[in-house]
């Protein structure tokens, strides 16, 4: 099964779903509050999925987030 992008895609994130896997594929190095906001609006909608078993979080280049900016 391909992966399908979330419907529920933010600005600062991209939301990918199949198979009972959620992937949230952070967009900058570095987070910021809007950032923060996106991840927890995300995850929270997760909250009571139950066909969701995993959560990744992904860097969309080479680094993972380095920290709050």
């Amino acid at each position: 099964m391909e992966w399908t992008e979330s419907a529920q895609t933010p600005k600062h994130i991209v939301c990918k779903e199949k198979d009972g896997m959620f992937q949230i594929t952070l967009s900058r190095p570095f987070l910021n509050l809007e950032m923060v906001e996106e991840l927890n609006t995300v995850v929270a909608s997760l909250m009571y999925r139950t066909d969701v078993k995993l959560i990744t979080l992904l860097p969309l280049g080479e680094n993972f987030c380095g920290g709050f900016g």
